[in-house]
Parts: structure tokens; sequence; C-alpha cells
């Protein structure tokens, strides 16, 4: 288990926030990546762009090369934003 401030918790596969201190909600099952599911059930990308400047954490809901749904997530690190797309559940 990985508590992750004072209301996440990461713990066999699934990411939780604390309601109470004896209860929890499960906020889904993460990928690989620490990601939870966008709204419509994909996981999403990671961009590190390399250069220092920031990661970004998206999902595109695409249907015959249009983007119908897009959700994002920002950080300095890949950690931060993972953490930022986390949070928006």
């Amino acid at each position: 288990m990985r508590q992750l401030g004072e209301q996440w918790i990461e713990e066999d596969g699934h990411m939780y926030k604390a309601i109470s201190k004896y209860e929890k909600k499960d906020l889904g099952h993460v990928n690989e990546d620490g990601c939870l599911p966008s709204s419509w059930g994909e996981y999403p990308e990671i961009i590190d762009f390399g250069d220092g400047s920031y990661v970004e954490v998206h999902c595109l809901l695409r249907r015959e090369s249009k983007t119908l749904k897009a959700e994002y997530a920002y950080g300095d690190t890949r950690q931060e934003a993972v953490d930022n797309w986390n949070r928006r559940a």
C-alpha cells in the first residue's frame, strides 16, 4: 500500500480516496504508469517533452480521425503530471 498525501491510497492496483478515517472510495484500477482511466474508460498517454518544460498526460476519444473528447493534466515532473491526472477523478 502506498499512502499519497492524506486522502489518496494506492493498494492492490487500485486507487482509493479516503472519505473518512475508516471509509474509502474505490476510484478504479491504475495502469502500469499509475494512472486512472479517463471518464470514458480508456487509459491516458504520458508525454515527456524531454526539454525540462513540462510533462503532459492526455487521453483523446477519437472517431474517424476526429477528436470528440479530450482530458489533459500537466506537471513539472512525470509524477506530478500523473498525480494531477488522478486528482480529477
